[in-house]
């Protein structure tokens, strides 16, 4: 039976088709991703000037951080960490995680509630620049679709993350699955090549067989469980 060999390299049919089809799926995973974030951390938006998720410690704390950096980029760019915490101490803004990365959100505070305003909005960002990120991850190691979304909500949504509700620092991780998709794909690996998902699906079933204590998983229906999802 003649067998057909496509090319997926850029420049070849394939590969154009691929490009012409992920502005599509870009663009829906982000109204997909920001949907699924409005409503996992609802109602944060619904009055995003008198609410606080979770409790009074750590979001009040971070809601004040996001706003100091935020005034620092504009008054004191050269030091960002000589807050007004603890003065005149210097480098207080370091005696807890720093969230620098987040500045811009801070930009023209004006009280406590456009703060907490702030914090809600880059609060919900986070779940979606989560989820997105695994999805894009996960659609570079090969994975369909499918698969990708379930790798978005397990590294979104996951309980753990869920109990670190409060913890803004922990929640914004999207950047590292988002890095690592970018780092392969700027060196052609991954992307639906089927070395790749015996990858995946191998190294997937080991982090289950260390993970889980005293059950006995099959390597074999594990394995093919993975790849059924990936394609």
């Amino acid at each position: 039976m003649p067998v057909t060999m496509t090319d997926s390299r850029p420049g070849t049919g394939t590969g154009r088709r691929l490009r012409d089809r992920m502005p599509v799926e870009v663009g829906a995973l982000g109204v997909l991703a920001l949907a699924l974030a409005v409503l996992m951390t609802w109602p944060a938006l619904a009055h995003p000037s008198r609410t606080i998720p979770g409790d009074f410690g750590d979001p009040l704390f971070f809601a004040w951080e996001i706003s100091w950096y935020g005034h620092a980029l504009l008054s004191q760019i050269g030091h960002p960490f000589d807050a007004n915490a603890y003065w005149p101490l210097p480098h207080t803004g370091v005696f807890s995680d720093t969230l620098l990365g987040l500045a811009p959100f801070g930009i023209g505070v004006s009280d406590m509630g456009d703060a907490l305003v702030r914090y809600n909005v880059a609060y919900v960002l986070a779940s979606a620049f989560n989820f997105a990120g695994a999805y894009l991850l996960a659609r570079q190691l090969g994975s369909g679709r499918i698969g990708a979304l379930v790798a978005g909500a397990a590294f979104a949504f996951c309980p753990w993350r869920l109990s670190h509700a409060i913890h803004l620092n922990i929640l914004v991780s999207g950047a590292i699955p988002l890095s690592i998709a970018l780092l392969l794909r700027g060196n052609g690996i991954g992307r639906r090549g089927v070395p790749r998902e015996r990858a995946a699906g191998t190294a997937f079933q080991n982090a289950v067989e260390r993970s889980v204590d005293g059950l006995e998983v099959e390597r074999r229906d594990m394995g093919d469980s993975v790849l059924f999802i990936l394609r």
